[in-house]
């Protein structure tokens, strides 16, 4: 089936032709697209031939990377003349594409030149998604029309439904592929679809033209939407509404045609007056405060995308949930999604392309991405929080600014510690004026031991609050009336712990 076909190789590179034996560098196959290939390619060096081969198939066997069980003698046979060689060694020819970008070079111009250019960030985003996975070529969308089309009928946030929707059909797909590649794509899965619930109920009307002009001003291409009679319609029946007919098809368009169909069958999606798709969720969230969060996890190979994720927000993301799309989160991984564990010194290559990242920034989707700060969970998990200025006015070193003075923290892993506290997950409470804080003093005891006498505090990270304050501040967060909590965690002017009334 298509889904399973390989990504066009526009440049190879000579990486070497050194292949270790330790055993810290084996790498373990991926998950679903994640590290998954179609075919193995080697290159050997011209220079000791049947040393390296044997390194080869050495490594075939190890990581069961061949199709049968090779054993040491199967090692020994194969090198004993270059015919034998040959004979379990498959040559490959890489095909280029400049033959077919010369012959389609308008084409070409249009998409990176304008077509490409007018999407908005989310949309692109949404592209690479499906790119980095391998379920579609910068190929697919440069000659199908009605996959452009689709997306003008779409708001941002049914591009991600739909996106969501064909990673799932892709999963299941790629397990099932090699035995049933004449299965049909429509009636793929329809006995789970089946088994989901089915949810009748009309959507509500929505004319608030502050809703319209907020969540679905632009479509997924980047077109303004008319906000004028923008009531929703009687939802749709079958993709053919689209009226998409007349455009060329592709392998792109294909896709989003299935995921539409699943959707409306689920009835996750309706359409507007004006004939704009929009999501469920659009409508019930469309006075809720969300702040989307996107992901991408570099590896020593790719960059994968993910998200958007709705998340908590801490207090940097909370002074500036109006560039909620400005914040990144970036993560480092292996190819398997696994930690990079430093085994060894071939690890130094990766680690100077993480420093690299980090001191320069990366580009995300035509955006320059710097490294803004990490908290104490993220620094586990080898992430960090990354942000495009939108304007001069802000920046990485502005929000940092805002942050607080930490000119007088030291060493580094403490700056960052504190920097971090920021960015811990948190609800919103109330903001203090410096005259309703007050410092007091710590309640210490010294006891003498058998090696000294040593002082112990037994009020670190812990203050008091008012009853009344407390209330106020259970009100705030929208607590239950009957509900009152006797003790809070805070994180206030650098102060962090736990406040009891």
């Amino acid at each position: 089936m298509e889904i399973n076909r390989p990504p066009i190789i526009l440049e190879i590179k000579d990486a070497g032709s050194s292949i270790s034996e330790s055993p810290e560098e084996k790498r373990l196959p991926g998950f679903g697209f994640i590290g998954h290939a179609n075919v193995w390619l080697f290159k050997l060096a011209s220079n000791d031939g049947d040393n390296n081969t044997r390194k080869l198939f050495q490594l075939l066997r190890d990581d069961n990377l061949s199709s049968g069980n090779l054993s040491e003698s199967d090692i020994i046979c194969s090198l004993t003349n270059i015919e034998s060689v040959k004979k379990n060694l498959e040559p490959i020819k890489l095909i280029s594409n400049d033959k077919w970008i010369r012959e389609n070079q308008a084409k070409v111009d249009n998409f990176f030149n304008h077509r490409w250019s007018l999407y908005p960030f989310e949309t692109k985003f949404e592209i690479m998604k499906l790119i980095s996975k391998h379920i579609v070529t910068v190929h697919d969308l440069i000659v199908d029309e009605q996959a452009e089309h689709i997306l003008q009928l779409c708001s941002i946030n049914t591009l991600v439904a739909l996106t969501d929707k064909i990673f799932e059909f892709a999963l299941l797909w790629c397990a099932k592929t090699c035995d049933r590649e004449d299965e049909d794509w429509n009636n793929q899965n329809e006995s789970e679809e089946n088994q989901l619930p089915i949810i009748t109920d009309d959507f509500p009307i929505i004319d608030d033209d502050s809703f319209i002009s907020k969540n679905i001003r632009f479509a997924a291409t980047g077109g303004f939407i008319n906000a004028e009679n923008a009531e929703i319609a009687p939802k749709m029946t079958t993709i053919k509404s689209l009226g998409l007919e007349k455009y060329s098809s592709g392998r792109l368009s294909r896709l989003f045609n299935l995921a539409f169909e699943k959707l409306l069958k689920n009835y996750e999606l309706c359409r507007t007056a004006n004939g704009i798709v929009l999501t469920r969720l659009e409508l019930r969230t469309a006075k809720n405060d969300l702040f989307l969060t996107r992901k991408i996890y570099i590896t020593p190979s790719t960059i994968l995308y993910e998200g958007p994720y709705d998340e908590e927000k801490c207090a940097v993301t909370r002074e500036y949930v109006q560039y909620q799309d400005r914040f990144l989160r970036v993560t480092f991984r292996d190819e398997d999604y696994c930690v990079l564990h430093n085994y060894n010194d071939n690890m130094a290559k990766m680690y100077e392309r993480i420093k690299k990242i980090l001191k320069n920034g990366i580009n995300v989707c035509d955006r320059n991405y710097q490294f803004l700060a990490f908290s104490s969970s993220q620094l586990r998990e080898h992430s960090c929080w990354m942000f495009a200025s939108p304007d001069d006015r802000t920046t990485v070193d502005t929000i940092r600014e805002w942050m607080g003075d930490f000119r007088n923290v030291h060493p580094v892993a403490k700056l960052a510690a504190r920097l971090g506290q920021l960015f811990s997950a948190s609800s919103k409470g109330i903001q203090l004026e410096s005259h309703q804080i007050k410092e007091i003093s710590d309640e210490k005891r010294c006891t003498t031991e058998i090696n000294g006498i040593h002082e112990y505090c037994f009020t670190d990270g812990i203050g008091i609050i008012s009853l009344p304050f407390a209330k106020r501040l259970a009100r705030t967060m929208k607590l239950p009336e009957a509900v009152c909590p006797c003790a809070f965690q805070i994180r206030c002017g650098g102060y962090k712990g736990n406040i009891l009334s």
